[in-house]
């Protein structure tokens, strides 16, 4: 008989260990084995079968499904949608069944399905060896641990009408994301206007609803179909507006984030970067600083003949070519700088440094982009580094190519 000892909890970062610790009744069976059924979400059938020997001190086994399930989980970026959206690329639900096999060496025989593990959830994050240790799903969800999936400041800036902003969180709770709800401001932090937007998700029925995004920025409020209030949401006289999710009794159910003006202008538009956080959600930063633009130009050759051969004649012409270019290659890069931030910034901006996945928004579409940077410093006030700023250096994805010859 099998029993599970110990169990991931209902929802866990799927980047990180996904273990089941099994013991069984039957260990001393000859070519005895755990037998451990992987199933996720919307895919028919068995998507692995794992054999494990028992610890031969303990007699137990620690099964570790993550890098299994995670190869069917990726994430969610659009910024083509307003409003709330559903991530179903970045969470799964899985099931585990249990079984054992064992007997000897001329007849084996598998009992599976023993013990099942019911339905439980993996998103798209990770969280470092000493916070995995502590690990309280609550705490990276809406009302409990009112958390959305970011790392991000309280206080954040924007520039421009055309500039996006987003929030993920874990919708797990019915009627805990019930609305999203706007509050601006003027320049004397008089109360402009208050608006909601409604969470046609909010009663969490199925897998997809159980991480959801919304867009946040200038152009995604400006866009959104309101459940109250009027548009436009942000308009010239608005210096801040703030951010919360809220039930629909008015309760708020996640932090306050400010999101001000930035009436600074640097002679340049905001390079936007977006990347992939490590708790699954996509976060901004813009640099309005200095922006060094550069391009990397690899040619290949090809030795010619000089001249040209017509019927008898062989014949010379001022623009016969030699050397001639039969590839060129441009990879372009920027170097971009940030404006002064502070302490909280700086460990956040560590996960864009550190970030699998980060795009270059051009005001019309979110552009692949790679960090070369090979190091990053943390930076705080308790080094005696009251400001600060930082430098990125991109290389964009695409290459160009000229003609050939």
């Amino acid at each position: 008989m099998i029993t599970i000892q110990q169990q991931p909890q209902l929802y866990t970062p799927v980047y990180n260990p996904m273990r089941f610790v099994l013991s069984s009744t039957n260990v001393a069976q000859p070519n005895f084995k755990f037998v451990v059924d992987i199933y996720v979400s919307g895919v028919v059938g068995i998507v692995a079968r794992q054999l494990y020997q028992a610890d031969p001190t303990y007699a137990t086994c620690a099964a570790d499904i993550s890098r299994v399930v995670e190869n069917f989980i990726s994430s969610d970026f659009d910024d083509s949608v307003y409003g709330f959206q559903q991530c179903a690329n970045s969470i799964k639900g899985y099931e585990v069944k249990f079984g054992e096999q064992y007997g000897p060496s001329s007849g084996i025989v598998t009992y599976p399905n023993q013990v099942v593990t019911g339905l439980k959830y993996a998103w798209n994050g990770v969280l470092d060896v000493n916070t995995f240790r502590t690990f309280n799903y609550g705490d990276y969800t809406p009302f409990s641990g009112a958390a959305i999936l970011s790392q991000q400041p309280d206080t954040l800036y924007y520039h421009s009408s055309n500039e996006h902003a987003y929030q993920y969180m874990l919708n797990d709770v019915s009627g805990t994301v019930y609305y999203c709800r706007i509050d601006t401001y003027d320049e004397f932090n008089a109360l402009l206007g208050s608006y909601l937007i409604q969470n046609p998700y909010q009663a969490s029925s199925g897998i997809a609803d159980k991480l959801i995004r919304i867009g946040v920025g200038y152009e995604d409020l400006n866009n959104a179909t309101l459940a109250s209030g009027v548009q436009p949401v942000i308009t010239a006289n608005v210096a801040k507006y703030t951010i919360v999710m809220q039930k629909f009794n008015g309760n708020r159910t996640t932090n306050f984030y400010t999101y001000s003006l930035d009436c600074l202008w640097h002679n340049t538009i905001p390079a936007s970067l977006f990347f992939l956080n490590t708790h699954g959600g996509y976060d901004c930063f813009n640099f309005r600083m200095q922006q060094r633009k550069m391009s990397d130009i690899k040619r290949d050759y090809m030795q010619k003949n000089i001249g040209t051969l017509t019927a008898t004649t062989w014949s010379y012409a001022s623009k016969d070519r030699g050397t001639e270019n039969y590839n060129v290659e441009i990879t372009d890069r920027w170097i971009l700088e940030s404006d002064w931030i502070n302490d909280d910034q700086s460990l956040w901006l560590r996960g864009l440094f550190e970030s699998p996945n980060v795009y270059y928004h051009d005001t019309t579409s979110m552009i692949p982009v790679t960090i070369k940077n090979q190091s990053y410093e943390t930076k705080t006030i308790k080094n005696m580094e009251k400001l600060f700023n930082i430098q990125i250096e991109i290389e964009f994805s695409n290459k160009r190519w000229t003609q050939r010859g």
